[in-house]
């Protein structure tokens, strides 16, 4: 019931709005909100009637509270300063309108300034609240912040010659290619390998596991064939293969994408090499069966080198004229649609619970939701399985077949089963089965 109470730092009028457009979620009558607002009982119908009043009154006062802070933003952007170091890391001193969350993500402040996460980092930031009264900088609220940030050019150890190498001594002899007659079909075959972490090392002596690049290739491609073999008999139209997800354990460096240091097994470039060579015998075995769909979902281990290997297996079909593969791999949420079904694709790092309050997968699929009547979210990033549905769509957290490293173990990150999920989409009537394949020690 706590959802139904108001929280410490948040405003009555925020609060009555929050409860007026989640009253259906929140399994509230009129009379139960009116209540709940201001402390007195209504007939349903009268409180319905109130409550249309007050929530125009709130809207309409966040309105002129938000134009008075655009207006002082305005006259604000003229103390705007950049400086520009000889290291070539910049420093900026702007106001920007921004949630209190937005200031918390490094990607975010990034994205404010203008900056590409992939490209640079932010090494350091400050904000200070400016002279604001709409609202408490809690949660969606934006209110006006002075912002100074430094970033500076991220050091990434593969640069594009050694890129170009790898890619020409990939084992992979695009003149044996074949190309196949595929049958239309009713179902989809969604395989999405959340989480594979591809060069992690995990010993046995402290983690009960004993787990690296080799491990993960033979239980990647046995999960792989399973799936393959379990919708073996249904016409499948297309097999849907999100790469991403944090699929490598860590960029080049050695080091998550913001740099959090990681065990790894080979060294980078062994590790671009085996893991995008892997990744090219699991498509192939898919497009034996249907057109494979391979959709990039960034992770936050490998923003970059699972791009990189995501790209360069897309240049090769390319270049090779093969058909039954596709590569969409614009750095955004995905969404898949289906007949009947949408699904959308992100990490869940970011934005897990936002897309569970702001509507997300309607307002950037509009006409496909009015078409469209099972709807899910498939996200990763916390190795274990849960299942919510809230307002029409699933929210599936999917499991992974990673094994726990040393950093896991000693923060306690442990119990969850080691174990993928492949799902088989109807046209017509949706998602008919879900396949589990576990990882035994």
């Amino acid at each position: 019931m706590s959802e139904i109470n108001m929280k410490e730092s948040e405003l009555l009028d925020d609060y009555a709005l929050r409860l007026i457009d989640n009253r259906v979620a929140l399994g509230l009558e009129y009379s139960e909100v009116y209540e709940l607002i201001t402390g007195e009982i209504y007939s349903n119908d009268n409180a319905r009637k109130s409550l249309y009043g007050v929530r125009a009154i709130v809207v309409a006062k966040q309105k002129n509270e938000q134009g008075h802070v655009e207006e002082q933003l305005a006259k604000l952007s003229s103390k705007e300063s950049l400086e520009i170091k000889a290291d070539n890391s910049h420093t900026l001193e702007r106001f920007v309108l921004a949630c209190e969350e937005d200031l918390k993500s490094p990607d975010r402040i990034m994205s404010i300034l203008g900056y590409d996460p992939l490209m640079w980092e932010l090494t350091g930031s400050k904000t200070s609240r400016w002279n604001v009264s709409n609202g408490t900088g809690n949660g969606n609220h934006k209110v006006l912040y002075s912002l100074r940030a430094t970033v500076k050019p991220r050091k990434v150890e593969l640069d594009i010659d050694k890129i170009t190498n790898i890619i020409n001594n990939l084992k992979i002899d695009a003149k044996k290619l074949k190309n196949y007659d595929y049958e239309k079909g009713n179902y989809i075959l969604e395989i999405p390998m959340m989480d594979v972490h591809f060069n992690k090392i995990s010993e046995s002596r402290i983690v009960g596991v004993e787990s690296n690049s080799e491990t993960i290739k033979t239980d990647f491609m046995s999960v792989v064939e399973y799936f393959l073999a379990k919708s073996h008999g249904k016409k499948i139209e297309r097999i849907i293969f999100p790469i991403g997800q944090d699929y490598f354990n860590s960029e080049a460096n050695g080091t998550t994408t913001h740099g959090t240091p990681q065990d790894n097994d080979l060294p980078h470039d062994l590790m671009f090499e085996k893991g995008t060579d892997l990744l090219f015998e699991a498509i192939e075995m898919c497009r034996e069966i249907a057109p494979v769909l391979i959709q990039f979902v960034a992770g936050n281990h490998d923003t970059n080198i699972a791009y990189y290997a995501t790209s360069s297996l897309s240049r090769m079909y390319k270049y090779n004229g093969t058909s039954g593969v596709e590569f969409d791999l614009l750095p955004k949420r995905k969404y898949i649609e289906f007949g009947k079904c949408l699904i959308g694709y992100t990490h869940g790092n970011k934005e897990r619970v936002r897309i569970e309050k702001e509507n997300i997968m309607q307002n950037e699929m509009r006409e496909a939701w009015g078409r469209t009547l099972f709807h899910e979210w498939h996200t990763g990033h916390e190795h274990h399985e849960e299942v919510r549905e809230l307002g029409g769509i699933k929210y599936r957290k999917i499991n992974s077949i990673t094994a726990n490293d040393n950093w896991h173990y000693e923060n306690g990150y442990v119990g969850a089963l080691r174990m993928a999920q492949a799902f088989l989409w109807h046209k017509e009537f949706g998602l008919l089965d879900i396949y589990n394949c576990p990882i035994l020690n």
